[in-house]
């Protein structure tokens, strides 16, 4: 899956720009820095000016910055995904189906360090 964040106003760290931690979608970790919203080093805001696009990898770590200023930033948030990544279900974070996971190659399954989704059934038949 991608994240896009579309900027409909200018980005900045005064206002809240959308924050990352470059490369974390390959750290293996399963959570963010605990003090990601504090100012850790390893966190970088995404800064642009209204019209500008940015684009990452679902697993980078990234949340909103706190917004210090008296103006509003204004985004539009919109992630692209694959058919069989059920986005809908569990508040739009639905990493994936069992037997999807079944189907990976050894080396995609040690990459994948999210859990697994419901059975379809528990979802669409109840």
């Amino acid at each position: 899956m991608i994240n896009t964040i579309w900027m409909l106003s200018d980005f900045t760290e005064e206002n809240g720009a959308t924050r990352v931690v470059p490369m974390s979608h390959r750290s293996r970790l399963k959570g963010p820095p605990a003090d990601m919203d504090s100012g850790h080093p390893s966190v970088k805001p995404l800064n642009g000016k209204r019209g500008s696009v940015a684009m990452w990898h679902c697993g980078l770590f990234h949340t909103s910055g706190a917004n210090r200023s008296n103006q509003i930033r204004v985004g539009l948030n919109i992630a692209y995904y694959p058919r069989w990544f059920n986005n809908r279900v569990e508040g739009g974070h639905q990493p994936i189906w069992p037997e999807t996971y079944d189907r990976m190659p050894p080396e995609m399954k040690a990459l994948y360090p999210g859990i697994r989704g419901k059975k379809r059934e528990d979802v669409y038949e109840s």
